[in-house]
């Protein structure tokens, strides 16, 4: 009877020295994050205030208006339209040299229209400033 009650009192000895440990390590972990917590949290808010503060930023004087901008826009986009035209008329060369070369009439179609495509694309905008569109002016981009 003797030595029940000593192992278990070796046993509660041990599952309290374990349980203590639990505790002291669940104590250190919460410690922890708590100091981690502050400083994730004094760091979010440091982000969101330098996210959020204003710029100051100057207009460009009384010269720009409204139409300006919106001529400025349209010629940066026609320009854009123009480069991406001519990408796509070497590329539909291309693919009709090839399509000749293997003689695919599917492929000389697909060739054909994408040059067609291409040829637009680089004509818009004399077509744009031949339309005469109430007020608009296509110049070249000011960028």
């Amino acid at each position: 009877m003797n030595f029940l009650s000593s192992m278990k009192a070796s046993a509660e000895l041990t599952c309290g020295k374990l349980m203590l440990k639990k505790n002291e390590m669940e104590e250190k972990r919460r410690k922890t994050m708590l100091v981690c917590g502050k400083a994730i949290s004094i760091m979010t808010m440091a982000c969101m205030f330098i996210m959020m503060s204003g710029m100051m930023t100057f207009a460009a004087g009384s010269k720009s208006s409204a139409s300006g901008l919106i001529s400025n826009i349209v010629a940066i986009i026609l320009a854009m339209f123009r480069w991406v035209g001519v990408v796509l008329l070497v590329w539909g060369v291309a693919q009709f040299i090839m399509a000749i070369k293997r003689t695919d009439a599917e492929s000389k179609s697909d060739a054909i229209q994408t040059i067609i495509c291409a040829i637009v694309l680089i004509s818009l905008k004399t077509v744009i400033q031949n339309l005469g569109i109430d007020g608009l002016e296509v110049k070249d981009a000011n960028i």
